[in-house]
């Protein structure tokens, strides 16, 4: 596995750092990890261990992502960071970016809100960047709604 000093390494490369030092290595694990816990609040769960606090996460910590996923995040850390230096990224370097990460939305479903005080049928769930809803089953609940039994 990858640490995430090894990302934050990897990305300050993508926008043409050859090397870093530990202060710049520090505060780009912080911004990986402010990064994906944004990402985990839109529903990207990619498998990232966050450091538990009040710890800080360290350079020297293990991130458990996976080949598929490491890509993404290192192009998407390098837009963050260039922006912290004042760098202007490359627009292929922002358009595959935000296609990386448009990708992680399909290795990562949205799961189904089951609420008692929802309509009958009603469960949202993420279709690319709108909000659908997706039918249930009258199986899954054999009263309609309002608690009358269903007819045949």
């Amino acid at each position: 596995m990858t640490t995430k000093g090894t990302i934050v390494e990897r990305a300050y490369q993508r926008i043409g750092f050859d090397t870093i030092d530990s202060g710049m290595e520090s505060n780009g694990v912080i911004s990986l990890e402010a990064m994906l816990y944004i990402w985990y609040n839109q529903f990207i769960d990619i498998g990232y261990t966050f450091a538990i606090p009040p710890a800080e996460p360290l350079p020297t910590d293990e991130s458990d992502l996976n080949v598929m996923t490491e890509s993404a995040v290192i192009m998407n850390l390098a837009i963050d960071l260039a922006s912290a230096h004042g760098i202007v990224t490359d627009p292929i370097l922002l358009n595959r970016a935000k296609a990386a990460k448009d990708n992680l939305y399909q290795l990562t479903p949205v799961p189904m809100t089951k609420n008692p005080y929802m309509p009958l049928g009603a469960g949202l769930t993420r279709n690319e960047t709108r909000i659908t809803y997706q039918s249930v089953s009258d199986d899954a609940n054999p009263l309609g709604f309002g608690g009358q039994p269903l007819e045949a």
